[in-house]
Formats: structure tokens, sequence, C-alpha cells
């Protein structure tokens, strides 16, 4: 149910206020899975919503405010799996140098009992890359894109 979903996120955002969200992208990440796609459609919505006054009244009423989140993104890749259906990913438009953190990147990935599965077939080629790739798919303020190397770039210069 995108609304009840998309309204749950909603009202965490406007309790977090955060500046930026980063989730999957809705083509479902290079596996193309529906979990994934469903997560992106409802973030994405919520992003969009949690900012409007005329979305989820119960919650103004109950005492939070409109949030208007900076930048919203979407993990992206730089490459599809060949040996998987196709998917169309988004462009990179912000890479993030994580070689500093592999290990803590490794232990993290581990730690998600339901990805064990792939790691075998994945994880090397996946987990041991030096970046992390997002594509932003929206923010407060039009712009030209560049690619970024911060996902907090320009904020609160809008």
């Amino acid at each position: 149910d995108l609304v009840t979903v998309a309204g749950e996120l909603t009202r965490r955002i406007r309790e977090i206020r955060p500046q930026v969200i980063v989730t999957l992208g809705p083509e479902g990440a290079v596996t193309a899975h529906a979990d994934h796609s469903m997560v992106a459609l409802f973030t994405t919505a919520a992003y969009h919503w949690a900012s409007r006054s005329d979305r989820f009244l119960e919650q103004l009423q109950d005492g939070l405010r409109p949030h208007q989140v900076e930048k919203l993104y979407y993990v992206t890749a730089a490459e599809t799996w060949p040996e998987r259906q196709p998917v169309s990913l988004a462009p990179v438009t912000a890479r993030i140098d994580v070689a500093g953190y592999m290990d803590a990147k490794v232990l993290a990935f581990r730690a998600h009992h339901s990805q064990a599965p792939l790691m075998d077939a994945y994880g090397p080629r996946v987990l041991r890359r030096p970046d992390e790739l997002f594509h932003l798919a929206a923010a407060i303020s039009p712009r030209q894109q560049s690619e970024e190397t911060d996902l907090f770039a320009g904020i609160g210069k809008s």
C-alpha cells in the first residue's frame, strides 16, 4: 500500500528532518529486485510529500511540521550484470571514495544475512569497489549536474 508506507516514511522524515536521503532506484538496483523497486517508490514519494502541508494532515495535527529534504539520491552502479535480467541504471552523478572504510563495508554487508547466498558470486565485485556510486534524483533547487564527491555538497546554499 503505497500511501500507507510512504506516510510512515513521511512521518520519519518530519521527525528526523534529514538534509539528504539515499535509497535504491526504481529499477530495483542491478538485481532488479521487486522489493528494492518498492523501497525506491515509497521513499521517493515520502521525499516529495514530507515538505507539503496538504499531505498526512494528522501528522501535522500531532505537532510535526513539513520538512523539505534538500537532496534525494538513488544508489546506482557503473555496470550491469550480464547473467541477470536486463536493467537500466540511473547515470552516476556522485562518486564517493570509501576505500578507507573497506573493512567496515565488508563487515556490514556480511551482517545482512539474506545476502549471504550472493557473497561468493557477487561479493568480490561489489564489496571491494573503492567507491560507491549514486544518482541525484531530486533536489530542492534546479541545477546543472556535474559529478559530486560529497553527497552534502551545496547543502544549505539553495
